[in-house]
């Protein structure tokens, strides 16, 4: 499967203490994300994604940090976003923390048992299934956090101070 052209960068990843999307989503989808999460910024949604990484940090740590932080992740998946380990430890993080997800499938996608029981109880959209992107977006917009949209006020969250592997995943906040 060839992967798709990478556009240019639809806008700066959110920075702030105010809740936020996280995005995940394959590299190899960024033609067909891009305009998606370009049009929910422009709308006035707060969007983290992986292009916030500056260079240098340690990415792991960093987008790790990001999701546990964010009041939804938006999960764009199809053949690619399945097959990358990091959408998987995406998802898996996600799951572990309750982080809400709402995803939708970008096309027919056979996916690996664990990300299918994963998600096994997210209503997903399917993007082929509208008849415009307009559509899609408005759909897409009803399950995603109402405060991740505009101005409000900023949500208190402590700061992550480490994961405990040693035990059942864990969050422990200082």
């Amino acid at each position: 499967m060839p992967a798709e052209t990478k556009p240019a960068l639809p806008f700066t990843p959110y920075e702030g203490e105010e809740p936020y999307i996280f995005v995940s989503y394959a590299h190899a989808n960024a033609g067909r994300v891009y305009p998606i999460i370009k049009q929910l910024h422009e709308m006035g949604y707060r969007l983290w994604y992986d292009e916030g990484i500056e260079v240098g940090d340690e990415w792991p740590e960093v987008i790790c940090s990001q999701l546990l932080k964010a009041a939804c992740m938006l999960l764009f998946l199809s053949p690619h976003a399945a097959a990358s380990k990091w959408v998987k430890k995406e998802i898996n993080v996600a799951t572990m923390n309750d982080i809400k997800i709402v995803g939708a499938f970008l096309t027919k996608t056979i996916m690996p048992p664990a990300v299918y029981y994963q998600l096994s109880d997210v209503q997903m959209l399917f993007y082929k299934k509208f008849d415009s992107d307009a559509a899609f977006i408005e759909k897409l917009r009803k399950g995603i956090p109402p405060n991740t949209q505009g101005k409000s006020p900023p949500e208190q969250k402590p700061a992550v101070s480490f994961i405990n592997v040693y035990d059942p995943p864990t969050v422990i906040h200082l």
